[in-house]
């Protein structure tokens, strides 16, 4: 997690200042969380300079609205989840969604594809809302299986480039996907029977 050497009391004085517009206590928030906060999100995007550049953005939105910056959680939740918002949004742009989530996602909202015919209303909202518990469900498997999950799915990656890639055996490659997969089926059928 991000290295947070600020008691309370001192995040407070840093969320001021910074507010107030000194550069040395953003200056000081930005090296004291950087390699954390990146290493997150390298974990979600799977792409250095996309991971720079998720940093980047969210210090930088930080700075621009410095004099309304106010935050209701610690210091360290609050640029998590930020990063993890940044990061997620990257994805949605990117349409990184595969046609196997897709499949997937219509397979079990009980959609079927049908052409190039406009979904109807109903239907595209349950779209929208599957592909929603999908990526919250990608969000919630353990590091490893996520990664390799996202190289596969979403980088494209075939099966022998992710262990050259990360130094691990295709057996342990095949195992994290089909876990998450596995995951991916039973969270969504939950969450649309609940």
């Amino acid at each position: 997690m991000c290295h947070n050497p600020f008691l309370m009391s001192e995040e407070r004085d840093l969320i001021q200042r910074i507010s107030r517009g000194d550069t040395d206590a953003f200056r000081e928030l930005f090296a004291a969380c950087y390699r954390s906060l990146f290493s997150y999100a390298l974990s979600l995007v799977i792409d250095r300079e996309t991971a720079k550049d998720i940093i980047q953005d969210v210090f930088f939105r930080i700075w621009e609205n410095r004099k309304n910056f106010e935050i209701h959680t610690s210091l360290k939740a609050f640029l998590f989840a930020s990063v993890r918002n940044s990061a997620i949004d990257h994805i949605r742009k990117q349409k990184r969604f595969s046609g196997y989530e897709r499949e997937l996602v219509e397979i079990l909202s009980g959609q079927t594809s049908s052409g190039n015919a406009a979904p109807e209303p109903l239907n595209s909202i349950i779209y929208n809302e599957t592909c929603d518990i999908v990526e919250s469900a990608i969000e919630k498997l353990p590091e490893q299986c996520r990664r390799i999950f996202i190289m596969s799915r979403f980088h494209g990656l075939k099966h022998k480039q992710i262990p050259e890639k990360l130094d691990i055996s295709s057996r342990t490659v095949e195992a994290h996907i089909y876990a998450a997969l596995k995951f991916l089926r039973e969270t969504v059928k939950k969450s649309l029977s609940d």
